[in-house]
């Protein structure tokens, strides 16, 4: 290969220099090829038409003249070439654009409609619960805060409440309160006053014919289905519901009992002071 074509392949390549050391197998052997030399009536002729260029600078100006124009015509098509790609097309002038036709769609939509269609900015959390409630006539009840996917022992911990303050009482069959009743992808603000009536429709019916000497409520949500209040009583606190008429304490769920034994001691003495 022609040295001056190697080096352009190289160069091509990313390569600076590169020197072969060995011979492949089976390579066919290298051919030297000559040069391109120039000969000495070539190298005469340019010689001649440089001083003849120098003798008639005039010539030089034309030639430099031409030069620069052609050079400069080139630029110019191609930016304007390239200028038209990147222009917008031009709308007709008796053909109105696609944005004034939307803006136009959008105002003649309704305030009322508008805001059916679109999304709501501030979207309101669900309200999501489950408070379990155990109900024995003439003793203790229980209205717990369930967390579900805790996994944690919470029955075997009240039924040794239960051993402790009624020695021969075993714990009575669980009911599940949850929330909501049936799930509905359409917000309902009300939602929250929606639970606490169904929360206390449910337990005034069940404390109503046999009402129980004492009723623990447990938990935040579920002293929130009992209270409207802002502020949370102090755990041990002693209440009274519209609609129940046996008392009611508030104390850390079951749950909360077993994450942090030390709040175990409000239990005996709110549950002991009532007759237990």
């Amino acid at each position: 290969m022609n040295e001056l074509a190697r080096m352009q392949y190289l160069d091509a390549l990313g390569i600076d220099t590169f020197v072969p050391r060995l011979v492949l197998p089976a390579a066919k052997a290298s051919v030297q090829c000559e040069l391109p030399v120039v000969s000495e009536e070539e190298l005469a002729a340019e010689a001649s038409n440089k001083q003849a260029g120098f003798a008639n600078p005039h010539m030089l100006d034309a030639e430099q003249d031409d030069r620069t124009s052609a050079v400069a015509e080139k630029p110019v098509a191609a930016g304007a070439f390239v200028k038209s790609l990147l222009e917008p097309a031009k709308t007709p002038a008796n053909r109105p654009s696609k944005t004034h036709s939307a803006v136009a769609k959008k105002v003649a939509i309704p305030a009322t409609l508008k805001s059916l269609i679109e999304p709501q900015t501030s979207e309101r959390k669900a309200l999501r619960f489950q408070l379990n409630f155990w109900h024995q006539p003439g003793g203790l009840s229980v209205l717990d805060t369930r967390e579900p996917k805790a996994a944690l022992p919470t029955t075997a911990l009240l039924q040794n409440i239960y051993s402790v303050f009624s020695p021969n009482t075993h714990l009575p069959q669980g009911d599940l309160i949850q929330w909501p009743l049936i799930e509905s992808p359409v917000p309902n603000p009300g939602e929250l006053q929606d639970a606490r009536d169904l929360t206390q429709a449910f337990l005034a019916n069940r404390c109503t014919n046999a009402a129980p000497k004492l009723l623990l409520v447990m938990g935040k949500t579920a002293m929130q289905m009992l209270s409207e209040a802002e502020l949370l009583p102090k755990y041990g606190t002693s209440l009274s519901v519209a609609g129940l008429t046996c008392p009611v304490v508030y104390l850390p769920s079951l749950a909360e009992l077993l994450k942090e034994p030390t709040l175990k001691h409000y239990i005996w003495p709110a549950v002991r002071s009532r007759g237990f």
